[in-house]
């Protein structure tokens, strides 16, 4: 793996290591999410653990059928707006779409979101706002190896992401 001014260029053998890592649930993982809604102050800290099954039925089962595993979402609101809320989420399991299921389930789904959020919600994104993506970034990763610790971080949210935010701030 080699740097160069902020961009790291990744070989074969680093990306095979890497991706094993993640199969070891050894990569600490933090996202940033826009969710719809708002938080109370006494909610602006606070952990999702419902249990998820390893397949979702989207929209209407985001727990999914069959057997539930343990799932747990850690959370944290960093910012809001009259109708969505910014938050840093940090993983500690690694369901199919563990983030875009709490949120749903806790009735704050990820802005953007096609397979749990609401068509309307969506439609009004695109035709209203000209929000084409979804509201989750990956932004922190730190792993192990070859016995040193390597950190890959992007503090800035995606420009998209802070145009909404920032529009819904400034729209009343």
């Amino acid at each position: 793996m080699t740097i160069q001014q902020d961009i790291i260029i990744v070989d074969h053998p680093t990306l095979t290591r890497l991706s094993d890592l993640f199969a070891q649930g050894k990569v600490k993982k933090q996202y940033r999410a826009l969710v719809h809604g708002n938080f109370e102050s006494d909610q602006a800290r606070g952990t999702w653990n419902t249990p998820l099954s390893k397949q979702s039925g989207g929209r209407t089962d985001p727990k999914g059928k069959g057997k539930k595993q343990e799932a747990v979402t850690r959370y944290r609101v960093l910012e809001q707006s009259p109708h969505y809320a910014l938050l840093d989420i940090e993983l500690f399991t690694g369901r199919k779409h563990q983030i875009r299921r709490h949120a749903k389930l806790a009735c704050h789904p990820v802005v953007g979101d096609k397979r749990y959020g609401s068509v309307r919600a969506i439609d009004f994104l695109k035709e209203q706002r000209d929000f084409f993506g979804m509201g989750l970034q990956s932004y922190y990763l730190e792993f192990r190896d070859n016995n040193r610790t390597i950190v890959l971080n992007q503090p800035d949210i995606p420009m998209d992401m802070g145009r909404l935010l920032n529009e819904d701030s400034n729209s009343l």
